[in-house]
């Protein structure tokens, strides 16, 4: 093997040490990954059919009705919505959200996950500001023809 080689092979290892501390840094508490920094864009609308700022309004808004965390390895308000929005984007638990590198969360927690963020969204305050029901049949019909 020759000086270029080696040195090749050891810029490569190199390489791979950068980014493995990367993937370090940017890790939640609880050792996952943190998906707004690690997920491009795209990536973060494929896995959660949201936009970052978009999920991070949705964690905003249902934090004054999330329990926070009481000790350290607790679920995070953000890792709950994650969670949630990961599973209804999924249209299973069974699919990959215990087994996702972001969430890695185990399938009754996952339903208490879910429960607490539907509970969220649905106080008052967050129910009434998004949906809206007709309240006669003069709304219903005009919804109809719309």
């Amino acid at each position: 093997m020759d000086d270029i080689d080696l040195f090749e092979n050891l810029q490569a290892i190199e390489n791979l040490e950068v980014i493995e501390l990367d993937a370090e840094i940017i890790r939640n508490s609880r050792g996952l990954l943190n998906p707004f920094q690690y997920l491009s864009d795209r990536q973060f609308i494929g896995m959660y059919r949201l936009s970052k700022d978009l999920c991070q309004s949705a964690i905003d808004m249902v934090r004054p009705f999330i329990k926070e965390p009481s000790r350290r390895s607790a679920l995070t308000v953000e890792h709950k919505v994650l969670t949630a929005l990961r599973c209804f984007a999924a249209g299973s638990y069974q699919m990959d959200v215990g087994e996702n590198r972001h969430s890695s969360v185990n399938q009754p927690s996952v339903s208490r996950i879910i429960e607490e963020f539907v509970n969220a969204v649905n106080e008052p305050t967050i129910f009434e500001k998004y949906i809206h029901f007709p309240t006669n049949f003069e709304e219903l019909n005009g919804i109809r023809q719309r």
